[in-house]
């Protein structure tokens, strides 16, 4: 199965916990830490951006998106450095 099925199906709501955010962050970390495949960034920086309409109407919490988006900060540098 392609990785968008999963998207769409587990990532309904914003949050972190039951959300986009929390699935971008696992997409980070399987993109540093185990396959460093573009998909799983290209995928996270999309729920990152739709997660980003969701925080300006206050229905995120903003440190929860400044974290996972820091993550993906870091992840962007570490790959660019390589």
């Amino acid at each position: 199965m392609p990785l968008s099925f999963f998207l769409f199906e587990f990532a309904q709501r914003p949050g972190y916990f039951n959300g986009m955010l929390g699935v971008a962050e696992v997409l980070l970390n399987v993109y540093s830490q185990i396959y460093k495949k573009v998909d799983y960034l290209f995928y996270a920086e999309k729920l990152l951006l739709n997660t980003s309409f969701y925080v300006e109407h206050r229905l995120v919490e903003k440190e929860q998106f400044i974290q996972v988006f820091n993550h993906y900060i870091e992840v962007i540098n570490e790959s660019t450095v390589k």
